[in-house]
């Protein structure tokens, strides 16, 4: 066990929940923020301005932990791991620009559809509420993705880029 900031914290054994990129995630949330919105400090080391933060978790610790590339290396033992994880975020936020970028068409019931990796996506107003839109993929129709309704068909389309690419955790 090691004293980080006066809490005793296993050294090792954690792993790795998720990776969030405080840039790209500023870039597509609002297109003036601070340059403070785009990085986090490291709850381990304290480092200021770590712009990809590794949620960490360990079983016998009641928190997840907020840190950097080189603890979450520590923590898990492995420091290609973290490197690996910001590698497959970059990926994916290229993924999602080039998706975002493309052009979407209208059917003839007046509803956005886009062909994407052979499958269409379509965005209609909601069969639930009219101020609000929907998204058919793969058969199935979405009203809300992780909790949050699309109250504009911008919404949705991010939202379907979620859909058709969930997020994976190396």
């Amino acid at each position: 066990m090691t004293l980080w900031n006066g809490e005793i914290v296993p050294d090792k054994g954690w792993t790795c929940k998720e990776v969030i990129d405080k840039y790209g995630e500023s870039r597509f949330i609002t297109f003036n923020a601070q340059m403070g919105e785009f990085y986090e400090k490291c709850q381990v080391c304290g480092k200021d301005h770590v712009r990809f933060i590794h949620i960490m978790e360990h079983p016998e610790y009641p928190k997840p932990l907020r840190v950097g590339r080189v603890c979450a290396g520590h923590m898990e033992d492995n420091n290609d791991a973290p490197k690996e994880r910001e590698r497959k975020v970059i990926s994916r936020q290229k993924l999602k620009m080039n998706f975002l970028s493309k052009d979407w068409r209208y059917n003839k019931n007046d509803n956005l559809y886009l062909i994407y990796n052979g499958k269409f996506i379509t965005i209609m107003k909601s069969k639930y509420n009219s101020s609000e839109y929907g998204i058919v993929y793969d058969g199935k129709y979405y009203s809300e993705h992780n909790g949050i309704k699309f109250i504009t068909p911008t919404e949705a389309e991010f939202a379907a880029f979620e859909i058709v690419n969930p997020l994976q955790i190396v």
